[in-house]
């Protein structure tokens, strides 16, 4: 279960959601229906997997308050974590009612434990690896690249795209993508900038990723019996979180070292990297990024109710070595 509970989490979400001008406010309690074991966040919206204890939760609930702010680097001293940091090409406007906006061609938001310019992971705060993200997306702009839209990375290196003084050979991403051509898929970078995509399919009914409209995506990801690394993706098309979401599983791949084989059109690029071209990205960097593409300078998409959690999932390996927590 959460780590809040009863009042605490009552208190929290209530202060989120009233913060939230012009918002519905989600229930404060686990929706009707949902049963006494549901499993809510922060926001109320529901979770696929309980949190596992002794972690640290990260969250945008401080992105409704401290007035409204542009990010140059850390979101401080509003982000309790200091984890939330801003990267790529663009601008991150926080409104200080509890929503982030990208404008630019290539913005990004990370959840990033570790020192400024470190890749250390003796000095990371916290790594996720088996984890969960979710988030609440609005699309602003009808353009942008195709493979551009909702999506988020995980266990991703604190200093591998393109980061000043970093290593490409660092970014070990899985992404989960809603893309704007209407697609949803699974990519898999190891060494910037190229990915390799898999199990690309339509999302939307051959229409494109809806404009003006809140999108949930839930996306899991998580070490198996093995070491392999399964990869789960929901979506809540038209609740905008009401009742908890109403969350349809788009589907899910494990990575067992075949991913090149299933995605030969696109194989992954591990070039003068000190790995193979198929490794399984495990245990990875435990970094969290949101990213969106575009070739225009212009208002790209909103994100509200971010949560970003280490998981007790079924058949996983909780084995964290040398520092990992």
């Amino acid at each position: 279960m959460s780590r809040y509970s009863g009042p605490v989490l009552r208190t929290l979400t209530a202060v989120a959601a009233a913060a939230m001008a012009g918002l519905s406010p989600l229930a404060a309690q686990p929706p009707a229906g949902a049963g006494a074991g549901a499993i809510i966040n922060e926001f109320g919206i529901h979770m696929a997997y309980p949190t596992r204890s002794g972690s640290r939760e990260w969250n945008s609930l401080h992105w409704a308050s401290g007035g409204p702010r542009v990010l140059s680097n850390r979101d401080t001293p509003f982000d309790p974590t200091g984890w939330s940091q801003k990267r790529g090409t663009g601008i991150l406007t926080i409104d200080g009612q509890g929503i982030l906006r990208f404008n630019g061609t290539q913005p990004r938001l990370y959840i990033n434990p570790y020192p400024n310019g470190s890749s250390n992971p003796n000095l990371a705060a916290q790594r996720f690896r088996d984890v969960e993200v979710s988030v609440y997306f609005r699309r602003l702009h009808a353009g942008g690249a195709g493979f551009g839209g909702l999506i988020v990375g995980v266990r991703s290196g604190p200093m591998g795209h393109g980061a000043a003084g970093g290593n490409d050979c660092d970014a070990t991403t899985y992404y989960a993508r809603l893309r704007n051509d209407g697609n949803w898929d699974f990519a898999k970078e190891l060494k910037h900038p190229a990915a390799a995509n898999i199990l690309l399919a339509p999302a939307w009914a051959g229409q494109s990723l809806p404009v003006g409209q809140w999108i949930g995506l839930r996306y899991a990801v998580h070490t198996v019996a093995g070491g392999h690394v399964r990869l789960e993706l929901w979506v809540d098309r038209n609740s905008a979180g009401a009742g908890g979401g109403n969350w349809e599983s788009l589907g899910s791949y494990t990575d067992s070292g075949q991913w090149n084989s299933d995605a030969p059109g696109a194989p992954t690029d591990a070039t003068g990297c000190a790995y193979p071209n198929d490794q399984i990205v495990e245990p990875g960097g435990g970094v969290v990024l949101l990213r969106n593409s575009s070739s225009e300078s212009v208002d790209l998409s909103e994100y509200r109710w971010l949560s970003v959690r280490e998981i007790v999932a079924p058949d996983s390996e909780h084995l964290f070595a040398n520092g990992f927590q």
